[in-house]
């Protein structure tokens, strides 16, 4: 499949209706194609208003319409439909996101795609956005920050004058560009970034979702870009009504996705810091408009004061989010036999010190380790992309490649960047090690003279690279080469060639590798 499309409607079945009979014939222009209409639980007959629609309207089985059993919010829809457009089996090349107020105009998917395409180093590609009256609408944007909430709300020109990165909104371009983030009115989303940092926080309900999402992207060193040649036309708050003309009471999940979103990406105290410089703007704001004489009519109803209770309930309640509740296949966390939670965020997921240590922790705490320090270079490899400062990321780079160069010379170990390394992967000993794989899971043991990689004189793209699933333990002098799967919790002998998929809980031995029975090298446990 081409392209998994997904729309999410709650409470809006006509006209999620017809933004999709408008969006099919768009559709069908990437080649194979198939739109996932999530049901988010409205309870008001929309389901069975889609599938009259759908029958009328002729969508046939390029629509599958999924009702979800409760409504979790927007992020919840979204990996819903994820998660049905992966168990089709023909897995999607990318997926793209599209509100149910949303018109796509024609030509602007197709753009996209080719956008992709021709750029493999983007992870997420968004729209410039248009209201129904031609209007363009800011489509890209920073991270917000402290200074940023201040200025906002202050509404100062001095102070955007003053520091002009503390500007959200970036300006309207005439050439695709990148940006922080991008809105989740319409985004086209590689499936490699689903499958690397897991779908949508599912802890936003609404708002700031697409925020936590394009962020952990950049950790793992996808860029987000607005690509000008594919507009869309927007209605806007449809579902919630928030942006309407007359100004309505700000509800209490967007409050609350604003501090998930800041204690999640800067910790506490800079999310107090932020609600401090948010308030203050907001006097600020109000002070100006009283010398000024103007009224506060635009402001919401009482706005300060539900802020300023939201914000003090957060830091008594010493709100710190879980970990993230956002994989497409099961929960990031759950509750294990003991009743602890296990912990089963990515790498990307987590802070870079944080895994650091887990590594350190993993080669027993020796620092000295070459194993450690070959995983620790991968680590900050990852990262380089999101640091936003140029000179920075050159530096960073440099230091990168030295780093990973002088570990595979001096101590024979090469791990590629493009890899994707799950946690708690142990390199035992050191020499003749070469880990070109598409991906290496958690809890996976390697020893020295162990080369994953592609089979020689054929295909050296990413597709003809080995899978190494979790908990696989390996001997010394193991090959794994070509476009092979080694399963969950398998062993490969010492000086073993794997050239077909290896089963899950399978021990091979042996040129070419035949399963044996159970030889029992002992393996780190992996959680079900």
């Amino acid at each position: 499949m081409r392209v998994a499309s997904i729309i999410i409607n709650y409470k809006t079945a006509d006209l999620t209706a017809k933004v999709t009979t408008a969006f099919l014939p768009e559709m069908e222009t990437v080649g194979p194609a198939h739109l996932f209409l999530v049901e988010n639980d409205s309870q008001d007959g929309s389901a069975e208003k889609l599938r009259q629609h759908g029958a009328s309207a002729g969508w046939g089985d390029r629509v599958t319409l999924i009702q979800s059993p409760r409504n979790g919010g927007f992020g919840y829809g979204i990996n819903t439909g994820v998660q049905a457009a992966l168990r089709r089996g023909d897995r999607p090349d990318y997926v793209f996101v599209l509100n149910s107020d949303a018109f796509v105009v024609p030509g602007s998917l197709h753009n996209l795609v080719a956008f992709m395409d021709a750029h493999p180093e983007v992870g997420i590609a968004g729209c410039p956005i248009a209201d129904m009256d031609g209007v363009n609408r800011v489509s890209a944007f920073r991270f917000p920050t402290a200074l940023s909430d201040f200025n906002i709300q202050a509404g100062n020109s001095l102070i955007t004058k003053l520091f002009p990165r503390a500007i959200v909104s970036l300006p309207l371009s005439e050439v695709s560009h990148q940006a922080d983030w991008i809105p989740g009115v319409a985004m086209l989303i590689r499936t490699e970034v689903f499958e690397q940092i897991g779908g949508f926080d599912e802890g936003f309900f609404l708002y700031f979702e697409e925020l936590d999402f394009c962020r952990r992207a950049l950790r793992a060193g996808w860029k987000s870009y607005c690509v000008v040649n594919a507009p869309i036309t927007h209605i806007g708050s449809a579902s919630t009504g928030l942006y309407g003309k007359k100004p309505t009471r700000m509800p209490g999940y967007w409050f609350d996705s604003r501090n998930r979103y800041f204690v999640k990406h800067h910790g506490t105290a800079y999310a107090t810091l932020s609600d401090v410089a948010f308030a203050s703007g907001v006097v600020l704001r109000r002070a100006k408009n009283l010398a000024l004489g103007r009224s506060n009519e635009e402001e919401r109803p009482h706005f300060l004061r539900d802020f300023v209770a939201s914000s003090a309930r957060h830091l008594l309640r010493g709100d710190r989010p879980e970990p993230d509740d956002c994989v497409i296949e099961g929960r990031a966390t759950e509750a294990g036999a003991d009743g602890k939670r296990l912990d089963r965020r990515s790498p990307e997921q987590m802070r870079l010190l944080e895994v650091l240590r887990e590594d350190l922790k993993t080669h027993d705490g020796l620092l000295m380790e070459p194993g450690f320090w070959a995983v620790a270079a991968h680590r900050c490899g990852k990262r380089i992309g999101e640091l936003r400062s140029p000179s920075l990321r050159t530096a960073s780079e440099v230091a990168y490649k030295t780093a990973s160069t002088a570990i595979d010379w001096v101590w024979g170990i090469r791990l590629p960047r493009q890899v994707k390394l799950g946690r708690r992967v142990r390199i035992w000993h050191y020499g003749c090690i070469v880990l070109e794989a598409r991906s290496i899971g958690n809890d996976v043991h390697i020893r020295q003279c162990t080369t994953f990689g592609p089979l020689r004189g054929t295909d050296t793209s990413e597709r003809a690279l080995p899978i190494i699933e979790d908990g696989t333990d390996f001997g010394s002098g193991a090959c794994v080469m070509g476009p092979v799967t080694v399963g969950r919790g398998s062993v490969v002998g010492a000086n073993t060639l794997v050239v077909k998929d290896v089963p899950p809980g399978t021990s091979v031995l042996g040129v070419p590798a035949r399963a044996i029975p159970q030889f029992g090298l002992p393996t780190r446990a992996v959680s079900k």
